[in-house]
């Protein structure tokens, strides 16, 4: 059960997994997490009992028209094939004003790029270098695709920014040259045009 009192507003984890969002960004809001998995739902249900969270698909949210104030996706949208039903379905649930932050990898990327194009070729190094669970990517977006995208479905792109960040686990060590070269892109990144290759677009839109 979702309950919310009238001096605050709903916000959605829109694929929360299983570490959820554990700061939420809005004082007044009650946070609500949805997730694809039911497995990752239970785990979160047990460390925040004081949350709600439900199962659901992205793409066919079981909420009402305008349900919530806000929405926040964290790495998520990779891994939606429909990426545009998926955007599309929390511009529903928005209401207008409310606003969509979210963060996900950057096809133009060079690392990136290969893993989209050639995804048998990187699975071994990904299976060694980074954390357990990861899912399938389907496609990623770019920054103009993005943006197309944003516009598209019923939301104002506010801003946009890309960051540098290994595509490597932190839990496990990688070698010492493979986090030189990629300190070394991050620097070299940090200049036009190349500032569009950074791995990770973050962004904060909001619902016309």
């Amino acid at each position: 059960m979702v309950n919310c009192n009238k001096n605050s507003f709903l916000l959605l984890d829109a694929g929360c997994g299983k570490r959820s969002s554990i700061i939420c960004p809005i004082d007044n809001a009650e946070l609500v997490g949805v997730d694809i998995l039911r497995a990752n739902v239970e785990v979160c249900r047990k460390k925040w009992r004081n949350r709600s969270y439900v199962v659901a698909d992205l793409t066919m949210l079981p909420f009402i028209k305008e349900a919530f104030g806000g929405a926040m996706s964290a790495d998520v949208l990779e891994h939606i094939e429909d990426k545009t039903l998926a955007i599309n379905e929390l511009a529903r649930i928005t209401r207008r004003g409310g606003f969509f932050i979210g963060s996900s990898t950057n096809i133009l990327n060079p690392v990136l790029w290969l893993d989209a194009k050639f995804p048998t070729l990187l699975k071994p190094l990904e299976r060694k270098l980074s954390d357990p669970g990861h899912y399938d990517r389907h496609s990623r977006f770019s920054p103009s695709s993005l943006t197309k995208t944003l516009n598209s479905t019923g939301f104002r792109l506010n801003y946009l920014y890309l960051l540098g960040y290994p595509q490597f686990s932190q839990t496990k060590p990688t070698l010492s040259g493979l986090a030189l070269l990629w300190i070394l892109f991050d620097k070299l990144t940090k200049k036009k045009i190349l500032v569009y290759f950074k791995e990770i677009l973050v962004w904060k839109a909001t619902r016309l």
